[in-house]
């Protein structure tokens, strides 16, 4: 972001206007094959004798559009979920099992959430009961509650849109950022007046990411050599670096995710004769579900306290800022070649169609997101697809509608089954 360049600091990038960017851009969709003349939920499937069971016509805006519709049979299909807590669910690459089935792994941790990437090729074909990851996928992209163990984690009650519940205790937040930006809430926004009357001296948020901090520095000057404040206190932090204030990679059902059962306990060391009694410490965790208040004693130890009404009231307010813990779902497929021949002759003009947005892909009528590069693999959130669109089968596989919408001239471009298109109206008639 910024560089020395001549003896000064200057940004490494200047600020760009839109127009100087979007010849990095992909092309916008043509506005008449946003959405699909008809969607591929009940439409059947003929894997094996192609063409797709419907291929619909209709004159849209002047323009015809020509919509192909399957429920297609995915044995390369999976779903991440998204489960926005501050609670422990399991250490990265850790195994997860339903029904006693491996069914996937925990992912990388994201900002306030945890996710979870299960289902796929490896578990529907990994041993006799690969059934189970194919229903599971399934269930969940049908928005259905579901039970998961994580190994060396945590019992998972989940279901999209709702509240996960976490080794039987439901979660209600999601962190409000994390422990940086909390210490950084708690001194600036919503403690600086009682940080001010002495009511808390020092505030503390132990997170596994970055633990915060706030309080009174030991002098105006005396910095770390990352321009952050040695406090008076001169307490020391457990698994913190002096500059960082980083917490490594020690996952936990304690506090912030870490594995200490105590807030007191993040206190590693202190000169007892450094504090003067009545130094009070206030402790929390980036979703602020647990709180405590410290204050030291004339024995030289901090000792739990009630919490003053005054904190209290900021610390509700604070936890007023915390969004809702929730579950969320995106299914993640690959079209592959029975689908693709399904719509056309030349599958291979097909998916360069779709990369260049010649062609639309949804799946029971929500847009998707399709990946660059090779085939067509794409991810489409569960949540905009109407419940009980998605199927299993014990090959193991899941069933789920697939939409590829298009211009009529594009269709016939890429080797479409001209034979097979019908108007939209007609087909309607004879289904209904």
């Amino acid at each position: 972001m910024l560089t020395n360049r001549d003896g000064q600091i200057v940004r490494r990038a200047e600020l760009t206007s839109y127009e100087d960017v979007k010849q990095y851009l992909k092309p916008d969709y043509d506005a008449v094959i946003t959405k699909p003349l008809m969607t591929g939920i009940g439409a059947g499937t003929r894997c094996l004798n192609p063409p797709s069971p419907y291929v619909v016509l209709e004159n849209v805006e002047g323009v015809d559009v020509v919509t192909s519709v399957t429920e297609c049979h995915y044995l390369y299909a999976g779903i991440n979920v998204k489960i926005d807590t501050g609670k422990y669910v399991g250490e990265e690459g850790s195994r997860v099992f339903y029904d006693g089935k491996e069914v996937g792994i925990v992912g990388k941790e994201e900002y306030g959430s945890k996710l979870l990437e299960l289902g796929n090729v490896n578990a529907f074909t990994d041993g006799k009961d690969g059934w189970k990851a194919a229903r599971l996928v399934g269930e969940i992209a049908n928005l259905e509650p579901v039970k998961l163990e994580v190994e060396g984690g945590s019992i998972l009650e989940i279901q999209v849109g709702e509240k996960p519940t976490i080794d039987g205790e439901l979660s209600e937040r999601r962190p409000y950022g994390c422990g940086a930006d909390l210490g950084i809430a708690l001194g600036r926004l919503f403690l600086k007046e009682l940080h001010e009357k002495g009511i808390v001296n020092e505030g503390i948020v132990i997170d596994r990411g970055t633990t915060g901090r706030f309080g009174v520095p030991a002098t105006d000057t005396n910095l770390d050599p990352w321009g952050k404040a040695i406090l008076k206190s001169g307490i020391k932090l457990r698994y913190v670096t002096p500059a960082r204030r980083c917490l490594p990679h020690i996952g936990g059902k304690g506090w912030g995710c870490t594995p200490l059962q105590e807030g007191i306990d993040i206190i590693l060391d202190y000169d007892p004769y450094a504090i003067d009694p009545g130094y009070t410490i206030l402790i929390t965790e980036p979703s602020v579900d647990r709180i405590a208040f410290y204050e030291f004693t004339r024995e030289k130890k901090f000792k739990e306290i009630l919490l003053p009404p005054e904190v209290q009231q900021a610390m509700d307010k604070l936890r007023k800022e915390c969004e809702p813990a929730r579950v969320s779902a995106y299914f993640v497929a690959g079209a592959g070649g029975t689908s693709r021949g399904g719509v056309t002759k030349r599958p291979l003009r097909l998916s360069e169609a779709v990369l260049e947005r010649k062609v639309r892909l949804t799946v029971g009528g929500a847009p998707t997101f399709v990946f660059t590069g090779g085939g067509i693999n794409f991810m489409v959130d569960v949540e905009e697809i109407k419940p009980g669109a998605f199927f299993w089968t014990p090959a193991p596989a899941v069933v789920a509608p697939l939409e590829f919408t298009m211009r009529l001239e594009d269709y016939k471009r890429i080797g479409g089954y001209m034979e097979n298109v019908r108007r939209l109206a007609e087909t309607l008639r004879q289904l209904y």
